[in-house]
């Protein structure tokens, strides 16, 4: 009965980690697409300077 219960902990903790590291890797996959907006617009206006 005890195995059953830590079993089920066990589980339960897992899936716990799994929706959190899903979170932060769709976080991280946002913040890399708006970095390489912010690069990309930077050097934008790098070119549009040295017209």
């Amino acid at each position: 009965m005890l195995e059953k219960k830590t079993l089920n902990d066990m589980k339960d903790a897992l899936g716990n980690l799994q929706a959190s590291l899903k979170a932060n890797v769709d976080k991280c996959a946002t913040l890399r697409d708006q970095l390489k907006q912010l690069g990309d617009a930077i050097h934008d206006l790098s070119d549009k300077s040295k017209q």
